[in-house]
């Protein structure tokens, strides 16, 4: 299936340059804020991945669909995990709540985002518009 491929696909890509990004930048808060630019630019460039994500309830049901899309959040939340648990264990980010819902809400953040985009017709820019809420996230958790 060509979405099912897609799909794993795009999680290897993730994961790659997540990893990247996480070794570019070791400070918490801004290796998080470029782990989002870095999405928000390659969505940008590369909007056809949108469509695969988006996919799941839309089609028929697909347990490849959607194994790929639980592929793409566990390298998404690994990543963003490690960054909030460094930033935890630093001080910088507030240790009201787990790690785990820190990344949960990001995460959910990141995803309404990009479905309005997508549901516009991407008629705004997904980076700045993008990185101003990420901005406002990291607020909130940033002691």
């Amino acid at each position: 299936e060509i979405l099912v491929t897609m799909l794993h696909h795009l999680a290897a890509n993730i994961d790659e340059r997540l990893a990247a990004v996480a070794e570019a930048h070791p400070e918490p808060v801004e290796r998080v804020r470029a782990m989002f630019d870095n999405q928000f630019t390659y969505f940008q460039k590369n909007p056809q991945y949108l469509m695969a994500i988006f996919a799941t309830g839309v089609l028929e049901a697909s347990h490849g669909i959607d194994a790929g899309i639980e592929r793409i959040m566990v390298v998404k939340r690994r990543h963003l995990l490690n960054a909030i648990k460094d930033g935890q264990w630093s001080g910088v980010f507030t240790a009201d709540h787990t790690a785990e819902t820190l990344s949960h809400i990001i995460m959910g953040t990141f995803r309404l985002h990009m479905l309005q985009w997508r549901m516009s017709g991407r008629s705004f820019d997904v980076r700045k518009k993008g990185r101003a809420l990420i901005g406002a996230a990291l607020d909130l958790i940033t002691r």
